[in-house]
């Protein structure tokens, strides 16, 4: 169901309604509007979750997923469904029944305090895995992306690293109980009402004992908000997690800035590859600049232009780095100039990437 109400657009994927869903018409609806604001549900079934996934990475980097600090259904993205299928099959008509009316979650068949206890660490061991060794791991089923706001009865915090927000997944969760986990995907409501009553009486701008720095501050702010005050042994792993979520050094603007400069200084590398290239064009036996570098020999020339490549690799793949950790515009990787710039580099690069590939013998181990 899509429907615009002023500047908003509501979008319900329903488990039971999917089969007549057509996602072209969903775009067709943000398209015509101005939409300032997009609320998307999902209520059960796999379809319904993987249509609301499908629509959020449309909308990359402008969406927010609203997580409460408790909640098992987000945390489920991490984990294998296979295993947790019965416990599941009986959930999620609860869940179903009890955002109907609290009366008729009553009516669904009750979860044994076993299998609630299996549900609750199953997640929090694949959440615990996807952040081993202090980063995120490649293996993940699930890449967060986007904003994730975590909200409870206390405040909200909002974060967008990966590896911070499946840290703090993890974190809240096990100060948490398995009843709890599955308890608070129906006080999302309640959470919004209170904060939006907070956000009119500012109570936390009454904080007691505000640290005289405005990071500690914040901090602490952060810290009670996650409702994390009395939980001992999250709090300082919150803390470190926290910190390292504070965005160092320059600004993204700054840094797209620096890039551009830095783009300027390695046009000459560009200009020299376009040299080589029309080099091998002119030549008598037509090789073209893809077989020249690979069949010729290690000479001067063709050394020149190998180390060439790598400079711009380096520069190319620093972009990609900055880009993953958020240190860039949201939009950068939209913007026309460096759209052409990193085309323009590929299509020239590209061929001596993969001719270089042939020439030292790496198909042989790699095939």
């Amino acid at each position: 169901v899509a429907e615009r109400v002023g500047a908003v657009v509501y979008v319900a994927f329903s488990g039971v309604e999917m089969a007549g869903v057509k996602t072209h018409d969903v775009l067709a609806l943000l398209e015509s509007t101005n939409t300032k604001l997009l609320v998307i549900t999902a209520i059960g079934g796999a379809t319904a979750s993987l249509c609301t996934l499908w629509l959020l990475s449309y909308l990359q980097d402008n969406c927010i997923h609203v997580v409460s600090n408790h909640d098992i259904i987000p945390r489920l993205l991490f984990a294998p469904i296979t295993p947790l299928t019965s416990q599941l099959n009986i959930l999620f008509p609860f869940w179903r029944f009890s955002i109907t009316s609290p009366e008729f979650g009553k009516l669904a068949v009750e979860v044994s305090d076993k299998e609630k206890a299996k549900l609750f660490t199953a997640v929090l061991d694949y959440l615990e895995a996807a952040t081993h060794n202090g980063e995120a791991s490649g293996s993940i089923l699930f890449h967060p992306f986007g904003n994730y706001f975590f909200v409870s009865e206390e405040g909200a915090v909002c974060m967008d690293s990966p590896f911070i927000i499946i840290t703090m997944m993890r974190l809240l969760l096990s100060t948490s109980s398995p009843s709890g986990s599955i308890e608070d995907h129906l006080k999302y409501g309640e959470y919004v009402n209170r904060l939006s009553l907070e956000m009119l009486n500012q109570k936390n701008s009454l904080m007691s004992n505000i640290p005289n720095s405005s990071y500690e501050a914040a901090l602490e702010l952060a810290i009670q908000s996650s409702c994390l005050v009395d939980k001992e042994s999250a709090v300082i792993p919150a803390k470190e997690c926290l910190k390292l979520a504070r965005r160092m050094g320059p600004s993204p603007a700054l840094n797209a800035a620096s890039l551009a400069n830095s783009l300027s200084k390695v046009v000459p590398y560009t200009n020299q590859i376009k040299w080589y290239k029309s080099w091998c064009d002119e030549q008598d036996d037509k090789k073209g600049y893809y077989d020249s570098f690979k069949t010729e020999g290690a000479c001067k020339r063709d050394m020149k232009v190998n180390i060439t490549c790598y400079k711009l690799a380096r520069f190319w793949n620093n972009v990609i780095d900055m880009l993953e950790k958020n240190e860039l515009p949201h939009d950068f990787d939209q913007r026309a100039n460096w759209v052409n710039a990193s085309q323009f580099y590929k299509l020239l690069s590209e061929p001596l990437d993969i001719a270089e590939y042939y020439r030292s013998g790496m198909h042989r181990i790699n095939g």
